[in-house]
């Protein structure tokens, strides 16, 4: 049986490369790369996605056609112009199907769900299924959360690390590798997976495929909180093993490894975190820009630099004149480098269009976006704010399927609370959920934490004026106004970066 599916797979195969465009780079391999996969579970074949890591952010490979029959996939994946490493995941009956998969212009590779597991088949078997065996048969990060001891943390990191070292060792004797460049990325993979868990410790659940992800903030706001009231010193560089930016030295690895560059990012951020700087401030923008410049080349300086304006924004920088200035000069700086990178310039354009939006107020069409709120009350924003009048307004823009949405509604409680009495900051609680009930039900959970009257579902959520107007696609998502309804920041820090916050706050007051 199994047999007839691969000659039939590869009948359209030869379809697929007969009839589509035949491109060819300057040692003329054909860009084209075929996958054919088969399943039993063939829900799982919907909802094959392929992460791009070359992306200034991994996301979805764009370049993809599929042609689907019965059971069975053809997916072209073109303008792949040499070796790379893409993440592989699917959602089946039930089941979270994850590998990655290294291709190579003209190969053709093959997979099968079957029982509810995934296996591939061809020339880069040992490196696609060494990323299913290694989470079969080693404990797995997401099932390590951070549980208010760093140092212990580190070891039960630590100890996944030596496991997953001890099991490809292991599997290497069994396994032919297709080339030395396979086996040295997975090293490399392993490596930074464990420096990533490290520099980004686990700390929020998600309870649908129950798993703990990384925090936003970072180890330093997690040791903050744990050793802060207790005076103990946190040696950062001991706890990443002695890690310095020659480590990153890496340009092949931002193509290849979502945990190089997330313990990258993290790396250059916190650099500057023991010194006299002010988190996100201008100083400290234009010293990590320096810094960058002078330690980074090429490809890494301006990833470097494309990561830093993004953090930098979503943190809240461009609250002033100055910093805006500041912001749009680099932007300015770098435009001619970034247009050559799509992932790149789609996302500073994002950035600019907010800049634009620094001191307006939102069109009349946005303002008359249609709120249900739990009694079943329909009113608008615009109506909001006639009874807020004379108060700094921060939208907070969340759902109930949003992890990171639910834990900083809890965490930042008492800060909020005191925003309210002290600094005349009222805040407005708007969910773009889909499903209403979904909404109610969190609603009520959290009723404790969310310390306002003013709680509402957007209709049409995103897609509404309100939602379109503000580009709202990532959550959570603040914004905050002032007393006369203009637009301070469109896409704030989160309440709890405490001090950058109530400095927001205190400017606007």
């Amino acid at each position: 049986m199994r047999s007839s599916k691969i000659f039939f797979l590869l009948i359209l195969v030869i379809i697929f490369l007969g009839c589509g465009k035949k491109v060819e780079n300057k040692n003329n391999e054909l860009l084209k790369t075929i996958i054919t996969g088969t399943a039993n579970d063939t829900l799982s074949l919907k909802y094959i996605n392929l992460m791009n890591n070359a992306y200034l952010f991994g996301k979805d490979y764009k370049n993809t056609k599929r042609i689907f029959f019965n059971d069975s996939i053809v997916m072209e994946v073109d303008s792949i112009f040499k070796p790379q490493s893409f993440e592989f995941f699917t959602f089946g009956d039930s089941i979270f199907y994850r590998s990655r998969i290294f291709l190579t212009p003209g190969d053709t590779i093959s997979f099968e769900i079957k029982n509810k597991e995934l296996r591939f088949y061809g020339k880069n078997a040992a490196y696609n299924n060494f990323f299913i065996d290694v989470e079969k048969n080693t404990p797995d990060y997401a099932k390590n959360p951070y549980q208010g001891n760093i140092h212990n943390y580190k070891k039960s990191v630590k100890n996944i690390y030596d496991e997953r070292i001890l099991f490809f060792d292991q599997y290497l004797i069994k396994n032919k590798f297709s080339s030395t460049k396979q086996i040295d990325l997975i090293k490399d993979i392993l490596k930074f997976e464990y420096l990533s868990n490290l520099i980004n410790p686990r700390t929020i659940y998600v309870e649908s495929v129950d798993w703990y992800v990384c925090t936003t903030e970072g180890v330093l706001s997690v040791t903050n909180n744990e050793l802060g009231h207790e005076g103990q010193l946190f040696d950062l560089k001991d706890y990443l093993d002695g890690m310095t930016i020659n480590d990153f030295q890496r340009p092949d690895l931002l193509e290849n490894s979502r945990e190089f560059k997330n313990t990258f990012d993290a790396f250059i951020r916190y650099y500057f975190a023991n010194n006299d700087y002010l988190n996100y401030s201008g100083e400290a923008f234009l010293a990590q820009k320096d810094f960058i410049q002078k330690n980074l080349k090429d490809d890494l300086e301006h990833y470097a630099i494309a990561r830093m304006i993004r953090e930098y924004n979503v943190r809240g920088f461009g609250y002033s004149t100055e910093n805006i200035d500041i912001l749009k000069s680099t932007l300015n700086e770098y435009d001619s480098i970034f247009a050559t990178k799509p992932s790149y310039k789609e996302k500073m354009d994002e950035i600019k269009s907010s800049l634009a939006n620094f001191n307006f107020k939102l069109t009349e069409d946005a303002l008359l976006s249609k709120l249900i709120s739990p009694m079943g009350d329909t009113t608008t924003l615009k109506e909001i704010f006639k009874i807020t009048t004379n108060k700094i307004k921060v939208i907070d823009f969340w759902a109930s399927w949003c992890p990171p949405c639910i834990s900083r509604i809890k965490e930042a409680k008492q800060f909020k609370n005191k925003l309210f009495n002290e600094d005349n900051v009222e805040w407005v609680y708007l969910s773009i959920d889909k499903d209403k009930e979904k909404w109610l039900n969190k609603t009520n959970e959290l009723q404790e934490f969310l310390n306002t009257q003013y709680q509402y579902i957007v209709i049409e959520g995103k897609n509404s004026s309100l939602g379109k107007s503000l580009k709202v696609s990532g959550i959570p998502r603040y914004v905050i106004f002032d007393f006369k309804e203009r637009i301070i920041l469109d896409n704030a820090p989160s309440p709890s970066d405490s001090i950058i916050f109530k400095k927001i706050i205190d400017k606007i007051n």
